[in-house]
């Protein structure tokens, strides 16, 4: 798993041309640290996905660029393309089958 802190970063990631989930978190947020596990997880189970997290106090301008409004939020990423998106905590089983969907997809 990859933390951008920067605009940069998140356009060398998209530069990299692989299916990208970004997670959109804050330190002080409980549901986003109880997603760390399942991200953790999710990183092992998916390799074909690069997972990145931005810490939106941190990295405002990534944040307002992606509108987002509530967290953790998770963006589902083709290349610039927003393919999917959810916010609030995720159980694995649920995160799992929309990351299958979502490199299904892409691939089709």
């Amino acid at each position: 798993m990859r933390t951008i802190k920067k605009i940069s970063q998140y356009e060398e990631l998209l530069n990299e041309g692989k299916p990208l989930l970004i997670d959109f978190y804050a330190d002080w947020c409980g549901p986003c640290q109880s997603m760390i596990p399942t991200l953790d997880r999710i990183d092992d189970d998916f390799e074909e996905l690069v997972i990145a997290k931005v810490n939106v106090d941190d990295n405002p301008a990534l944040t307002k660029k992606f509108s987002v409004k509530g967290i953790p939020a998770l963006f589902f990423m083709n290349g610039s393309e927003i393919v999917d998106k959810a916010v609030g905590s995720q159980p694995y089983p649920k995160l799992a089958e929309r990351v299958e969907v979502f490199l299904k997809k892409i691939k089709d």
